[in-house]
């Protein structure tokens, strides 16, 4: 069963405690490692209540689940449809990396739920797909087709939304690893760019 979505401590109900420490919990040590104990205990409610608000951990993820991707589906669809596809693509993907600034912890859980065992077996990158697909659809209902066809379309979108919380975050990690170990080298170097480039212009799959 899912409960009222706000992730903030001003939520004071027991369910959003529990939410907003899965959240926490997943994104510092993944779904897997985390204990129901553990979460009750992060946030300060008896663990019994998972039982009693979700049903199961297994619930709890899930309502974690809905609430990221409430959360992206809503960053994404206030975007203004205006412009051509790649500068409407171009606008959500701004707004998905501003996202992941302004909420480091939904990166943080991305990464675990794509890179980490989940008990759940539950896929939350499915769910971007699909809501991916969703978005993509919504362009070409309004007769904005994409220069691909929806396939490539879809999986250059997500390619790249993956690269912003696993790649460059890694890439981070070992620019500064290799700045703080490495003889002569500047800490305060900037990083280079990271891109990801899809070669996807031959798919002709239908819409």
């Amino acid at each position: 069963m899912n409960t009222a979505r706000p992730l903030t401590r001003e939520d004071l109900s027991s369910a959003a405690r529990l939410r907003l420490s899965a959240l926490e919990l997943y994104a510092e040590r993944g779904e897997h490692a985390t204990s129901v104990r553990d979460v009750g205990r992060n946030a300060g409610v008896a663990p019994g209540l998972v039982r009693h608000h979700f049903g199961s951990k297994d619930g709890l993820t899930r309502a974690v689940d809905d609430d990221i991707i409430d959360l992206v589906r809503a960053t994404l669809e206030a975007v203004p449809l205006e412009g051509t596809p790649l500068e409407i693509s171009a606008a959500r993907d701004a707004a998905f990396q501003e996202l992941l600034r302004e909420r480091p912890l939904i990166g943080g859980y991305l990464a675990q739920a794509l890179t980490a065992p989940r008990a759940s077996g539950e896929s939350l990158l499915d769910r971007l797909v699909d809501l991916s697909v969703e978005q993509t659809r919504q362009l070409i209902d309004r007769g904005l087709d994409p220069r691909r066809g929806l396939r490539a379309s879809v999986f250059t979108t997500v390619v790249r939304q993956v690269t912003l919380f696993v790649v460059i975050p890694a890439a981070e990690r070992v620019w500064e690893r290799l700045g703080g170990t490495l003889e002569g080298a500047s800490a305060d170097a900037a990083m280079p760019a990271v891109r990801v480039v899809v070669d996807a212009a031959r798919d002709q799959d239908a819409r």
